[in-house]
Protein backbone atom coordinates (compact mmCIF):
# COMPACT_ATOMS: atom_id res chain seq x y z
CA UNK A 1 0.00 0.00 0.00
CA UNK A 2 1.54 3.05 -0.81
CA UNK A 3 1.60 5.60 1.93
CA UNK A 4 -0.01 9.18 1.97
CA UNK A 5 2.32 12.27 2.22
CA UNK A 6 1.97 13.48 5.80
CA UNK A 7 1.02 17.30 5.83
CA UNK A 8 3.09 19.35 7.98
CA UNK A 9 1.85 19.33 11.28
CA UNK A 10 0.59 22.87 12.44
CA UNK A 11 1.00 24.02 16.26
CA UNK A 12 -1.79 26.03 17.90
CA UNK A 13 -2.27 27.04 21.63
CA UNK A 14 -3.88 24.10 24.25
CA UNK A 15 -6.86 25.42 24.46
CA UNK A 16 -7.50 25.29 20.47
CA UNK A 17 -5.48 21.60 20.34
CA UNK A 18 -8.64 20.74 23.46
CA UNK A 19 -11.38 22.19 21.77
CA UNK A 20 -10.51 20.87 18.31
CA UNK A 21 -10.46 17.04 19.90
CA UNK A 22 -13.73 17.69 21.43
CA UNK A 23 -15.15 18.94 18.24
CA UNK A 24 -13.79 15.88 16.40
CA UNK A 25 -14.77 13.28 18.79
CA UNK A 26 -18.04 14.37 19.36
CA UNK A 27 -18.20 14.35 14.74
CA UNK A 28 -16.82 10.38 15.38
CA UNK A 29 -19.37 9.68 18.21
CA UNK A 30 -22.49 10.89 16.79
CA UNK A 31 -21.67 9.44 13.35
CA UNK A 32 -22.64 13.02 11.97
CA UNK A 33 -22.58 13.92 8.36
CA UNK A 34 -19.54 17.00 8.93
CA UNK A 35 -17.05 18.59 7.56
CA UNK A 36 -14.44 18.35 9.37
CA UNK A 37 -11.75 19.86 7.65
CA UNK A 38 -13.19 23.25 8.82
CA UNK A 39 -12.97 21.88 12.40
CA UNK A 40 -9.16 21.03 12.32
CA UNK A 41 -7.66 23.43 10.50
CA UNK A 42 -8.32 25.86 7.18
CA UNK A 43 -4.71 25.23 6.42
CA UNK A 44 -5.43 22.12 5.36
CA UNK A 45 -7.22 20.81 2.30
CA UNK A 46 -9.52 17.94 3.37
CA UNK A 47 -12.55 16.79 1.28
CA UNK A 48 -15.35 16.55 3.73
CA UNK A 49 -16.86 12.60 3.50
CA UNK A 50 -20.15 11.25 5.31
CA UNK A 51 -19.21 9.12 8.11
CA UNK A 52 -21.51 6.93 6.52
CA UNK A 53 -18.85 6.51 3.54
CA UNK A 54 -15.97 6.04 5.63
CA UNK A 55 -15.97 2.47 5.29
CA UNK A 56 -17.12 2.13 2.34
CA UNK A 57 -14.38 4.35 0.73
CA UNK A 58 -11.89 1.89 2.57
CA UNK A 59 -11.32 5.24 4.79
CA UNK A 60 -11.82 6.15 8.70
CA UNK A 61 -11.67 9.01 11.12
CA UNK A 62 -9.47 8.14 13.87
CA UNK A 63 -9.15 10.57 16.81
CA UNK A 64 -6.55 9.71 19.94
CA UNK A 65 -6.36 12.58 22.35
CA UNK A 66 -4.00 13.46 25.71
CA UNK A 67 -0.54 11.76 25.52
CA UNK A 68 2.14 12.23 23.49
CA UNK A 69 3.18 8.96 22.57
CA UNK A 70 -0.23 8.00 21.75
CA UNK A 71 -0.66 5.86 18.32
CA UNK A 72 -3.73 5.97 15.63
CA UNK A 73 -6.01 3.32 17.16
CA UNK A 74 -6.64 1.78 13.59
CA UNK A 75 -4.85 -1.04 12.22
CA UNK A 76 -3.96 -0.10 9.55
CA UNK A 77 -4.43 3.85 9.79
CA UNK A 78 -2.06 5.94 7.97
CA UNK A 79 -1.47 9.69 9.65
CA UNK A 80 -2.36 12.68 7.42
CA UNK A 81 -1.65 15.37 9.41
CA UNK A 82 -1.29 16.26 13.60
CA UNK A 83 -2.51 18.58 16.37
CA UNK A 84 -0.50 19.32 19.13
CA UNK A 85 -0.59 21.38 22.09
CA UNK A 86 1.52 22.94 24.18
CA UNK A 87 0.08 19.75 27.02
CA UNK A 88 0.87 16.97 24.86
CA UNK A 89 -2.45 16.89 23.83
CA UNK A 90 -2.96 15.65 20.17
CA UNK A 91 -5.51 15.10 17.41
CA UNK A 92 -4.48 12.44 15.13
CA UNK A 93 -6.92 12.27 11.70
CA UNK A 94 -6.23 9.28 9.14
CA UNK A 95 -6.92 7.82 6.07
CA UNK A 96 -6.94 4.18 5.36
CA UNK A 97 -6.17 4.60 1.39
CA UNK A 98 -6.41 1.73 -1.38
CA UNK A 99 -4.08 3.62 -3.34
CA UNK A 100 -7.08 5.48 -5.72
CA UNK A 101 -8.70 8.50 -5.19
CA UNK A 102 -12.38 9.29 -4.36
CA UNK A 103 -12.88 12.33 -6.73
CA UNK A 104 -11.47 14.02 -9.38
CA UNK A 105 -10.34 16.53 -7.42
CA UNK A 106 -8.28 14.37 -5.48
CA UNK A 107 -7.09 12.71 -8.28
CA UNK A 108 -5.81 15.85 -9.84
CA UNK A 109 -3.78 16.77 -6.51
CA UNK A 110 -2.32 13.17 -6.63
CA UNK A 111 1.11 12.10 -7.86
CA UNK A 112 -0.17 10.69 -10.82
CA UNK A 113 -2.51 13.58 -11.62
CA UNK A 114 -1.37 12.92 -15.18
CA UNK A 115 -1.83 9.13 -15.34
CA UNK A 116 -5.75 9.67 -13.75
CA UNK A 117 -6.43 12.74 -16.33
CA UNK A 118 -5.69 10.13 -19.26
CA UNK A 119 -7.62 7.66 -17.99
CA UNK A 120 -10.19 10.74 -17.68
CA UNK A 121 -9.68 11.20 -21.23
CA UNK A 122 -10.27 8.16 -22.41
CA UNK A 123 -13.26 7.63 -20.71
CA UNK A 124 -14.66 10.99 -22.44
CA UNK A 125 -13.59 9.66 -25.35
CA UNK A 126 -15.40 6.30 -25.05
CA UNK A 127 -18.21 8.21 -23.83
CA UNK A 128 -18.46 10.30 -26.74
CA UNK A 129 -17.17 8.43 -29.53
CA UNK A 130 -19.96 5.62 -29.05
CA UNK A 131 -22.46 8.49 -29.20
CA UNK A 132 -23.55 7.77 -25.72
CA UNK A 133 -24.92 10.91 -24.72
CA UNK A 134 -26.53 13.86 -25.68
CA UNK A 135 -26.26 17.57 -24.36
CA UNK A 136 -29.10 18.83 -23.02
CA UNK A 137 -30.01 22.14 -21.04
CA UNK A 138 -30.86 21.81 -17.78
CA UNK A 139 -33.70 24.84 -18.37
CA UNK A 140 -34.83 22.41 -21.55
CA UNK A 141 -36.01 19.85 -19.36
CA UNK A 142 -39.77 19.18 -18.20
CA UNK A 143 -40.82 20.37 -15.00
CA UNK A 144 -39.96 17.37 -12.69
CA UNK A 145 -37.82 15.49 -14.59
CA UNK A 146 -35.58 13.42 -12.19
CA UNK A 147 -31.73 13.97 -12.90
CA UNK A 148 -29.85 11.34 -11.86
CA UNK A 149 -26.19 11.90 -9.76
CA UNK A 150 -22.98 10.80 -11.53
CA UNK A 151 -19.11 10.11 -9.68
CA UNK A 152 -16.60 8.90 -11.26
CA UNK A 153 -14.39 5.49 -10.03
CA UNK A 154 -10.59 5.95 -10.40
CA UNK A 155 -8.85 2.05 -10.19
CA UNK A 156 -5.57 0.77 -10.33
CA UNK A 157 -5.52 -2.66 -12.78
CA UNK A 158 -2.61 -4.86 -11.81
CA UNK A 159 -1.33 -7.49 -14.11
CA UNK A 160 -0.58 -11.38 -13.33
CA UNK A 161 2.36 -9.96 -10.85
CA UNK A 162 0.50 -7.37 -9.00
CA UNK A 163 2.08 -4.00 -10.69
CA UNK A 164 0.20 -1.16 -11.79
CA UNK A 165 -0.79 -1.87 -15.71
CA UNK A 166 -3.49 0.70 -16.09
CA UNK A 167 -4.86 3.81 -14.76
CA UNK A 168 -8.81 2.85 -15.31
CA UNK A 169 -11.59 5.80 -14.66
CA UNK A 170 -15.16 5.07 -15.31
CA UNK A 171 -17.86 7.38 -15.19
CA UNK A 172 -20.72 6.00 -12.91
CA UNK A 173 -23.81 6.40 -12.31
CA UNK A 174 -26.02 6.42 -8.87
CA UNK A 175 -28.22 3.98 -9.95
CA UNK A 176 -30.17 3.84 -6.27
CA UNK A 177 -31.89 7.29 -7.92
CA UNK A 178 -33.51 4.86 -10.69
CA UNK A 179 -37.00 4.58 -10.27
CA UNK A 180 -38.40 0.95 -11.59
CA UNK A 181 -40.95 0.93 -14.04
CA UNK A 182 -39.63 3.90 -14.95
CA UNK A 183 -36.28 4.41 -16.44
CA UNK A 184 -35.60 0.48 -15.52
CA UNK A 185 -37.24 -2.87 -15.48
CA UNK A 186 -35.27 -5.97 -15.53
CA UNK A 187 -31.73 -6.31 -13.79
CA UNK A 188 -31.12 -9.98 -14.29
CA UNK A 189 -27.79 -10.24 -15.94
CA UNK A 190 -25.42 -13.76 -15.40
CA UNK A 191 -22.09 -13.89 -15.12
CA UNK A 192 -19.86 -17.44 -14.90
CA UNK A 193 -19.42 -19.61 -11.72
CA UNK A 194 -16.35 -20.34 -10.35
CA UNK A 195 -17.47 -24.25 -10.26
CA UNK A 196 -17.47 -23.32 -14.48
CA UNK A 197 -14.22 -21.83 -14.48
CA UNK A 198 -12.25 -24.63 -13.56
CA UNK A 199 -14.32 -26.92 -15.43
CA UNK A 200 -14.03 -24.65 -18.23
CA UNK A 201 -9.99 -25.17 -17.55
CA UNK A 202 -10.36 -28.57 -17.41
CA UNK A 203 -11.69 -28.98 -20.63
CA UNK A 204 -9.19 -27.03 -22.26
CA UNK A 205 -6.68 -29.66 -21.08
CA UNK A 206 -8.38 -32.52 -22.11
CA UNK A 207 -9.35 -31.21 -25.90
CA UNK A 208 -6.07 -30.04 -26.26
CA UNK A 209 -7.04 -26.24 -26.47
CA UNK A 210 -5.00 -23.21 -26.23
CA UNK A 211 -6.79 -20.14 -24.23
CA UNK A 212 -6.42 -16.58 -25.36
CA UNK A 213 -8.16 -13.70 -23.52
CA UNK A 214 -10.46 -11.20 -25.00
CA UNK A 215 -11.44 -7.72 -23.50
CA UNK A 216 -14.41 -5.79 -24.84
CA UNK A 217 -13.33 -1.92 -24.69
CA UNK A 218 -16.35 -0.27 -22.09
CA UNK A 219 -18.42 -2.72 -22.56
CA UNK A 220 -21.67 -0.93 -21.65
CA UNK A 221 -21.11 1.73 -24.21
CA UNK A 222 -21.34 -0.70 -26.87
CA UNK A 223 -24.74 -1.71 -25.37
CA UNK A 224 -28.43 -0.45 -26.39
CA UNK A 225 -31.09 1.29 -23.37
CA UNK A 226 -34.27 -0.21 -23.87
CA UNK A 227 -36.60 2.11 -26.36
CA UNK A 228 -38.90 5.20 -24.86
CA UNK A 229 -36.41 5.08 -21.56
CA UNK A 230 -35.12 8.33 -20.90
CA UNK A 231 -32.48 9.02 -18.15
CA UNK A 232 -31.00 11.92 -17.16
CA UNK A 233 -27.91 12.48 -15.85
CA UNK A 234 -25.25 15.11 -14.35
CA UNK A 235 -22.04 15.66 -15.75
CA UNK A 236 -19.28 14.60 -13.34
CA UNK A 237 -16.60 17.09 -12.92
CA UNK A 238 -14.04 16.50 -15.36
CA UNK A 239 -16.19 15.52 -17.95
CA UNK A 240 -17.26 18.91 -19.14
CA UNK A 241 -17.44 19.65 -22.47
CA UNK A 242 -15.69 22.25 -23.44
CA UNK A 243 -17.36 25.88 -24.17
CA UNK A 244 -20.19 23.87 -22.40
CA UNK A 245 -19.27 23.81 -18.67
CA UNK A 246 -22.27 25.22 -16.97
CA UNK A 247 -26.33 24.21 -17.01
CA UNK A 248 -25.82 21.45 -19.48
CA UNK A 249 -27.10 17.51 -18.68
CA UNK A 250 -26.38 14.42 -20.22
CA UNK A 251 -29.52 12.96 -21.79
CA UNK A 252 -28.45 8.85 -22.13
CA UNK A 253 -28.69 7.14 -25.36
CA UNK A 254 -26.45 3.70 -24.26
CA UNK A 255 -26.16 2.14 -20.43
CA UNK A 256 -23.59 3.78 -17.84
CA UNK A 257 -21.73 1.84 -15.26
CA UNK A 258 -23.94 2.12 -12.35
CA UNK A 259 -27.40 1.73 -14.07
CA UNK A 260 -29.24 -1.11 -12.57
CA UNK A 261 -30.45 -2.33 -16.26
CA UNK A 262 -26.47 -2.01 -17.26
CA UNK A 263 -25.09 -5.13 -16.85
CA UNK A 264 -28.39 -6.77 -18.49
CA UNK A 265 -27.98 -4.92 -21.43
CA UNK A 266 -24.50 -5.14 -22.45
CA UNK A 267 -25.21 -9.46 -21.30
CA UNK A 268 -28.18 -8.85 -24.22
CA UNK A 269 -25.97 -7.70 -26.47
CA UNK A 270 -22.81 -9.91 -26.17
CA UNK A 271 -25.43 -13.00 -26.15
CA UNK A 272 -26.56 -12.23 -29.60
CA UNK A 273 -23.42 -11.74 -30.70
CA UNK A 274 -22.08 -15.14 -29.64
CA UNK A 275 -25.19 -16.74 -31.10
CA UNK A 276 -24.66 -15.56 -34.16
CA UNK A 277 -21.36 -16.64 -34.21
CA UNK A 278 -22.79 -20.04 -33.93
CA UNK A 279 -22.19 -20.51 -30.03
CA UNK A 280 -24.55 -22.16 -27.54
CA UNK A 281 -25.40 -20.54 -24.35
CA UNK A 282 -24.89 -23.69 -21.69
CA UNK A 283 -28.51 -24.88 -19.80
CA UNK A 284 -26.53 -25.39 -16.89
CA UNK A 285 -24.33 -22.33 -16.78
CA UNK A 286 -25.43 -18.91 -18.68
CA UNK A 287 -21.88 -17.68 -18.41
CA UNK A 288 -20.90 -20.45 -20.78
CA UNK A 289 -21.09 -21.00 -24.26
CA UNK A 290 -20.21 -23.81 -26.63
CA UNK A 291 -19.37 -24.27 -30.30
CA UNK A 292 -20.16 -27.56 -32.03
CA UNK A 293 -19.36 -28.93 -35.37
CA UNK A 294 -19.49 -32.31 -36.76
CA UNK A 295 -20.57 -33.23 -33.31
CA UNK A 296 -17.29 -31.76 -31.40
CA UNK A 297 -16.66 -29.12 -29.46
CA UNK A 298 -14.49 -26.98 -31.36
CA UNK A 299 -14.45 -23.74 -29.20
CA UNK A 300 -15.84 -22.79 -25.90
CA UNK A 301 -15.76 -18.56 -24.10
CA UNK A 302 -16.74 -17.98 -20.48
CA UNK A 303 -18.09 -14.63 -19.81
CA UNK A 304 -17.72 -11.97 -16.93
CA UNK A 305 -19.30 -9.03 -18.12
CA UNK A 306 -17.03 -7.43 -20.60
CA UNK A 307 -13.90 -10.61 -19.54
CA UNK A 308 -13.53 -13.05 -22.17
CA UNK A 309 -11.35 -16.09 -22.00
CA UNK A 310 -11.34 -18.37 -25.30
CA UNK A 311 -10.58 -21.71 -25.67
CA UNK A 312 -9.66 -23.28 -29.27
CA UNK A 313 -7.30 -24.31 -31.54
CA UNK A 314 -4.96 -21.51 -33.35
CA UNK A 315 -7.55 -22.28 -36.64
CA UNK A 316 -10.63 -21.46 -34.45
CA UNK A 317 -9.61 -19.09 -32.10
CA UNK A 318 -8.55 -16.23 -35.43
CA UNK A 319 -12.03 -16.75 -36.83
CA UNK A 320 -13.35 -16.41 -33.75
CA UNK A 321 -11.58 -13.01 -32.96
CA UNK A 322 -12.11 -12.13 -36.65
CA UNK A 323 -16.04 -12.14 -35.72
CA UNK A 324 -16.09 -10.51 -32.38
CA UNK A 325 -14.26 -7.64 -33.96
CA UNK A 326 -16.67 -7.19 -36.55
CA UNK A 327 -19.23 -6.62 -33.69
CA UNK A 328 -17.87 -5.10 -30.74
CA UNK A 329 -14.61 -3.21 -29.81
CA UNK A 330 -12.38 -5.52 -28.28
CA UNK A 331 -8.59 -5.79 -27.08
CA UNK A 332 -7.29 -8.99 -27.86
CA UNK A 333 -4.72 -9.62 -25.03
CA UNK A 334 -3.54 -12.86 -26.37
CA UNK A 335 -2.46 -16.15 -24.73
CA UNK A 336 -4.54 -15.93 -20.70
CA UNK A 337 -2.01 -14.63 -17.96
CA UNK A 338 -4.47 -13.02 -15.60
CA UNK A 339 -8.20 -13.63 -14.97
CA UNK A 340 -10.33 -12.69 -11.97
CA UNK A 341 -7.05 -11.83 -9.61
CA UNK A 342 -5.84 -15.39 -10.84
CA UNK A 343 -2.52 -15.85 -12.64
CA UNK A 344 -2.99 -18.20 -15.04
CA UNK A 345 0.07 -20.59 -16.42
CA UNK A 346 -0.86 -22.27 -19.58
CA UNK A 347 1.68 -24.70 -21.04
CA UNK A 348 0.75 -26.50 -23.74
CA UNK A 349 3.71 -28.69 -24.81
CA UNK A 350 3.21 -30.39 -21.28
CA UNK A 351 -0.57 -30.15 -21.61
CA UNK A 352 -0.56 -28.39 -17.92
CA UNK A 353 -2.46 -25.55 -16.63
CA UNK A 354 -1.75 -23.64 -13.03
CA UNK A 355 -4.28 -21.18 -11.73
CA UNK A 356 -2.65 -19.37 -8.72
CA UNK A 357 -3.48 -16.03 -6.57
CA UNK A 358 -0.19 -15.47 -5.60
CA UNK A 359 -0.21 -11.39 -6.00
CA UNK A 360 -3.78 -11.57 -4.19
CA UNK A 361 -2.01 -13.66 -1.33
CA UNK A 362 0.71 -11.17 -0.83
CA UNK A 363 -1.54 -8.31 -0.43
CA UNK A 364 -3.23 -10.49 2.15
CA UNK A 365 -0.21 -10.92 3.91
CA UNK A 366 0.82 -7.60 3.68
CA UNK A 367 -2.61 -6.19 4.43
CA UNK A 368 -2.90 -8.35 7.90
CA UNK A 369 0.82 -8.17 8.93
CA UNK A 370 2.24 -11.68 8.86
CA UNK A 371 4.30 -10.40 6.43
CA UNK A 372 7.52 -11.24 8.59
CA UNK A 373 5.70 -14.84 9.62
CA UNK A 374 7.03 -18.03 8.96
CA UNK A 375 3.97 -19.18 6.74
CA UNK A 376 5.43 -22.09 5.58
CA UNK A 377 4.49 -23.30 9.66
CA UNK A 378 0.26 -22.93 8.58
CA UNK A 379 -0.98 -25.77 6.78
CA UNK A 380 -3.25 -25.36 3.82
CA UNK A 381 -5.74 -26.21 3.03
CA UNK A 382 -6.99 -25.36 6.59
CA UNK A 383 -8.60 -28.48 8.36
CA UNK A 384 -12.02 -28.35 7.55
CA UNK A 385 -13.20 -30.46 11.08
CA UNK A 386 -12.67 -27.35 13.04
CA UNK A 387 -15.90 -26.01 14.43
CA UNK A 388 -15.77 -22.42 16.10
CA UNK A 389 -18.70 -21.60 19.15
CA UNK A 390 -19.62 -19.03 21.12
CA UNK A 391 -17.90 -19.81 23.89
CA UNK A 392 -14.57 -19.12 21.92
CA UNK A 393 -15.88 -15.45 22.08
CA UNK A 394 -13.43 -12.93 24.00
CA UNK A 395 -14.47 -13.19 27.51
CA UNK A 396 -13.01 -10.29 29.31
CA UNK A 397 -13.41 -6.40 28.50
CA UNK A 398 -8.96 -6.34 28.00
CA UNK A 399 -9.80 -9.41 25.58
CA UNK A 400 -12.84 -7.42 23.65
CA UNK A 401 -10.97 -4.35 23.43
CA UNK A 402 -8.21 -5.97 22.35
CA UNK A 403 -10.45 -7.77 19.36
CA UNK A 404 -12.02 -4.20 18.42
CA UNK A 405 -8.80 -3.83 16.65
CA UNK A 406 -8.75 -6.95 14.89
CA UNK A 407 -9.89 -7.01 11.38
CA UNK A 408 -10.88 -10.59 12.05
CA UNK A 409 -14.66 -10.30 9.76
CA UNK A 410 -12.18 -9.41 6.95
CA UNK A 411 -9.46 -11.84 6.87
CA UNK A 412 -11.76 -14.09 7.44
CA UNK A 413 -13.70 -12.71 3.90
CA UNK A 414 -10.38 -12.47 2.17
CA UNK A 415 -9.64 -16.23 2.85
CA UNK A 416 -13.24 -16.77 1.60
Amino acid sequence: MRRSTRVPRPVVDRGDAAAQLRDLEDVRNRGAVADYASVVSSKMEIEPMPPAEWKDQQRALVVTARGPDIGAAHYDAIPEFILQGDGGERAYVTTVSNDAPRTHRQAMASSDAKEWRGGEVNQYNAIMDSNTVDLVKRDDLPNGTVVVKAGTVYKQKTDELGHVSEHKVRVVVRGYMQVEGVNFWDTHSPTVKGATIRLFFTEVLRLGLGVDHVDFVSAFLQADLEPGVQIYVDIPEGFETPGKEDGYVWLLRKPLFGLKQGPRRWNIKLHQGLLEMGFMRSKMDEGLYIKIVDGNIVAMIVTWVDDCPIAANPRWMKWIKEQLAQRFKIVDLGPIKWFLGMHVVHDRVRGTLSVVQDAFARSIVEKYGVKEADTSKVRTPRNHNVVLSKEQEPQTDKDREYMKHIPYSSLKGALG
